[in-house]
This record gives C-alpha cells, structure tokens and sequence, in this order.
C-alpha cells in the first residue's frame, strides 16, 4: 500500500471518528429539554467515550509522536528524584502493616517504571516491602503500562473503590501527574448581575458545535459560584470553572486512605492567582499536535482538553475529610526540596546535547527552573493519620 494510500485512508477514519461522536454528542443534545448540554457532559464524551474519546482511543498522546510532553518524558531524573521522596514517605509508615504504592492514570507507565527502577538500583529491599498499584481504566493505556513495567510485580485495578473492596483502607503513598486537569469541568458567566451557565449547542446554520448562556439549574453548581465569587472580578464574561469530580476523587481518597500521603502534581493556582483579572475566559484549553490552543469545541476526541486546578478548593476540601496540608509548592520547590540538585553532576563532554551527563543536567534545569516547567506545575502533598511532617520534598532546601 502507497504511502499516500495509508496517508489518505487514516485522514479518513479521522473524519469518520469525528463525525461519529459528533453525532452522538448531537443525540445527547435532543434530549436535553434546552437542546444543549453542559461544559462536564461535553468534555466527558469528547475525553472518555469508548473508542471515540482522546483518552479512550489507541494512540500515543505523551511524547514526540503525541499531542503534549509531561515530567516523566524530560529524563528519567524526574522520577528518580520522586523515588526517594516516595521512599522516604513509604519508610515512615508502620512497619506491621502492608504499605501500598499507588498511581493513578499513569499513561504509558514511564514514570511509575523510573521509580521502581531507582529503588531497584539503590535500595532494593522496597521491592519487598511495597506494593505497585496503577488505577487505569483504559485498556490501550494499561497494555502500554504493562510492557514498561513488565519486570517488577505491579497490580492493576480499573478504580479507587475496586482497590479498597479488595484490600481494605491501606497505609502507603498515593500520586498522580496531570490527572485533576483532565477531569470534566462546568463553566459559570458572569453577566447581568449573576452567574449563567455556559453549555454547548448545536448551531444548524454553521453546521458546527457552538457555546450558548443560559441558566444554572444545578443547586450544587450555584452554589460553589456563590462560594468563589468573593474572590473573582465580578465583570460581564468573567468566567470561573468547577472541578467537581476533584473534590469527589479527594473524598474517596481520604475515605479509604488510613495512613499515609497523597501527592497532586498538576498545573494551577491559589484563588489570588488563579482569578486576576486577565484571566477573565477562565484556563479551559486544549492541545493538539504540541500546539495549544482555546478551540475547544473543535474536533472532538482529537484533542486533550484541560483546566488548571484550583489548588485552594483541593486544599479545603481535603481539610474536610481529614485530609492536613502538609504543603504547598511550585514543582522547582519540590524538587529542590527532594534533593534533584545534587543529582547535577560536572562533566568535561564535548557534546552538551548527546553526552548523557550533558542530558541529564539539562532536563534538571528544564524540571525546575522558572518561566517553564519548574512554575508551571504545581505539587500539593496532603497526609492522612499519625504521619511524619519532616519528609523529603516537604523540607524546605535552598539552592545550595
């Protein structure tokens, strides 16, 4: 088969799978009353439709042939660095009882297989005393998990409760790298003198997926505007954004969580930052083929479409689940606080971009300095039951 055959017929069953769930996000519409839908039922299907959605289709979305590069995918320094954060974490937990490792939604498995691959080199004996679990629904995603990680004893499970039916409330470490920002969102508008709801609609005239106003009729919804607005400009088309699937995640952790620390990895604000003026259009946005962009409501299950968390809500949710905050960082804190630093090392090679030492302090520097990732993301370490405070990442580190 010609190149340009195999070029011409994946363009095709591109169109086909965009117009499939197109047509399935248009019957969900007809049966709305208000013939639309909202912001979480449009990000669902586009995100998580079997076979159709971005995440639910076979395709690589991390790395050079996906959509977005992620820390795991810099070098394995990242994970390398976590691995004694994590160990240091696991090592002060009670020895009598089983202590658990457990990831969610690890992609392609590389960073839980970074990890493992550390305690391996240089402290084998958390090989026996841990367990690996990965929380992954998707199949193609856990067919990719289960190649890189073939060499150590990791246990799949498709959800948090299938986990907890299985061994009960567990002592370990819980963590996740850019798992909140892809959770369906509800968008509130705030015009007229009050919030509305922005939703999505079918326009018949421009044959496309446009956005439209209308009112909130979601109590739960009206209520966490009501909660936020004293901290947002209340200017007309102002916009804010609800995760309500975080707050419900960070509940069923806490629930079956009963000693140990979770960490959130993610990109997001507090409110202070997270509502200035300038970002009045709210943080929804997608992207595609390493290009960013805020047309959201094009080709639907193409696209990885995310918001920034709002780290404050995460942080008072989980108070109220007995969740303490053990701190708040950007990831160059974090890192530096877990002791990255001394892993740059002086080198005499000649090819700063092939020479693996050269490699490896140069993904240091892009994992935390500021401007790139190092602010971007965002690390929430939050513990449950009678833990140690004083833990690597934890600690406060200068630069020197």
């Amino acid at each position: 088969m010609s190149i340009v055959l195999i070029e011409e017929l994946a363009l095709f069953t591109l169109e086909v799978g965009i117009l499939s769930l197109i047509n399935l996000i248009k019957k969900k519409m007809d049966q709305s009353p208000r013939r639309s839908i909202s912001y979480y039922e449009y990000m669902e299907m586009a995100l998580y439709s079997p076979s159709l959605g971005y995440y639910a289709k076979e395709k690589i979305k991390v790395g050079k042939e996906g959509d977005f590069y992620t820390n795991s995918s810099v070098g394995d320094v990242y994970g390398q660095t976590l691995a004694h954060i994590i160990a240091d974490m696991l090592s002060r937990l009670p020895e009598s009882e089983p202590k658990y490792l457990v990831e969610f939604g690890g992609g392609d498995g590389r960073l839980m297989a970074q990890i493992l691959s550390e305690w391996l080199e240089t402290m084998p004996t958390f090989m026996r005393e841990v367990q690996p679990i990965m929380i992954e629904k998707s199949e193609f995603h856990r067919g990719l998990q289960e190649k890189q990680l073939r060499d150590f004893p990791v246990l799949w499970v498709k959800g948090w409760d299938e986990l907890i039916i299985q061994k009960g409330s567990i002592n370990g470490v819980i963590f996740s790298n850019e798992l909140l920002d892809a959770f369906p969102i509800y968008i509130a508008e705030w015009s007229r003198g009050k919030w509305h709801e922005v939703r999505v609609g079918w326009n018949e005239q421009r044959g496309e997926l446009e956005e439209q106003i209308d009112e909130i009729t979601d109590q739960a919804f009206l209520d966490y505007c009501h909660q936020e607005e004293v901290h947002i400009p209340k200017r007309d088309g102002y916009r804010l954004e609800m995760n309500r699937d975080a707050g419900r995640w960070l509940k069923e952790i806490a629930e079956g969580l009963k000693t140990g620390y979770l960490i959130t990895v993610d990109y997001g604000f507090l409110r202070p930052e997270l509502y200035i003026p300038q970002r009045n259009k709210g943080t929804v946005m997608c992207y595609h083929q390493h290009t960013a962009t805020e047309d959201v409501l094009s080709l639907p299950g193409e696209k990885d479409i995310t918001t920034h968390v709002n780290f404050s809500y995460l942080m008072e949710e989980g108070e109220k689940n007995g969740l303490k905050n053990l701190g708040f960082f950007t990831q160059s804190q974090f890192l530096i606080n877990g002791g990255i630093l001394s892993r740059l090392q002086s080198h005499q090679e000649s090819d700063p971009f092939h020479g693996a030492v050269s490699k490896r302090n140069r993904a240091i520097k892009q994992l935390i300095m500021p401007g790139g990732m190092g602010d971007t993301f965002k690390v929430l370490v939050q513990s449950k039951g009678k833990v140690e405070r004083e833990v690597l990442g934890v600690v406060q580190k200068g630069w020197v």
